[in-house]
């Protein structure tokens, strides 16, 4: 039997409670859950982890079935018949720079546990909270001592922004880290793709290059895109980068609706399946998404990267007819 120790109602069917469970609390980490058993007849339930203190875990839940609300009747210094964990894929906690966590309603539970791992970890970390009132918004002061930076969503505008969450987001999130009169290169990407193109960007320090992620496909943002390319007036070569092959993916999408620019594809080449089914491959593949974009100097600079510095002055018409991008003789070695 495991004792639980406190137990609080947070909001309408929202509750809280902390649990005796040192075996869990030894290995637990970031992102994971446990799964709760109310007595030894009951039915089995997976609730996350939302924080570890001493040999204590808490547990955030919502009562909407016979299950959870025989949960939430357990008094402090009642007990429960078991609790297994920690369980699942911890979440990847590393060194990004700077972080969003978006949490909704009881999904909030899990936030503070991720965003006090990433603060540990030395990313900058931002909180974006939402729920249908200010009545259901929970943990609100606890993210705010974690994070840097705490927004607030209600459905309602009874606090914070009204409307959602995921509205705090930006649509368009531009590159901070260029000199913007030296750019030639503007590179817009969505999703993953984008950190392994960070990666890549930081290991040269190419301050001449812009990424640009698109957030939002739909409603297509067009001000926002039109107001980046306002910015690197001076490019030279635009680029959309993606891991799915030609015929997946955002790129017929983005293609269609963003006709203002002379925007080139970076893709993988058009198949019927959207993995390799072999690692090896798979990485080879990604690795000349890479290349394409941060080209080898091979003139008379010997830069790290082709910046470009040779077309100044020309066209982008004869950028793209003399520096073809896609196209080129040696392929890598599968």
């Amino acid at each position: 039997m495991y004792i639980i120790e406190k137990s609080l109602k947070l909001s309408e069917n929202v509750y809280e409670i902390w649990v005796n469970a040192p075996h869990v609390t030894r290995n637990a980490k970031a992102g994971q859950f446990v799964i709760i058993r109310t007595d030894e007849t009951g039915e089995r339930i997976p609730l996350t982890i939302s924080k570890i203190s001493g040999d204590l875990v808490r547990i955030i839940f919502m009562a909407v079935g016979k299950t959870t609300h025989a949960l939430a009747a357990v008094p402090a210094g009642g007990a429960i018949s078991d609790i297994a964990g920690p369980l699942g894929c911890p979440s990847e906690i590393k060194k990004y720079g700077t972080c969003v966590l978006v949490g909704g309603g009881v999904g909030i539970a899990s936030t503070p546990v991720i965003a006090q791992a990433l603060k540990d970890a030395g990313n900058r970390v931002i909180g974006i909270l939402g729920a249908r009132n200010a009545d259901f918004l929970i943990l609100e002061d606890e993210m705010a001592e974690i994070c840097d930076k705490l927004l607030i969503a209600t459905d309602d505008g009874s606090k914070g922004h009204h409307g959602f969450a995921a509205d705090l987001l930006k649509q368009v999130i531009d590159d901070e880290n260029v000199d913007v009169p030296e750019v030639k290169r503007v590179v817009f990407c969505s999703g993953k793709i984008y950190y392994d193109l960070l990666a890549r960007k930081n290991a040269y320090n190419a301050r001449d290059i812009a990424l640009v992620r698109i957030e939002q496909l739909y409603p297509f943002p067009e001000k926002q895109l039109e107001t980046i390319v306002e910015k690197y007036n001076k490019a030279l070569v635009y680029l959309w980068v993606q891991e799915e092959p030609e015929n997946m993916g955002a790129w017929t999408y983005i293609n269609y609706h963003f006709r203002k620019i002379p925007l080139i594809h970076i893709t993988r080449l058009p198949s019927g399946s959207p993995a390799t089914g072999l690692h090896e491959i798979h990485q080879a593949e990604q690795e000349e998404i890479l290349y394409k974009v941060f080209r080898t100097c091979d003139c008379e600079r010997k830069n790290k990267y082709c910046g470009l510095q040779c077309m100044v002055g020309k066209s982008r018409q004869e950028i793209l007819r003399q520096f073809n991008y896609i196209f080129f003789d040696k392929r890598f070695n599968l």
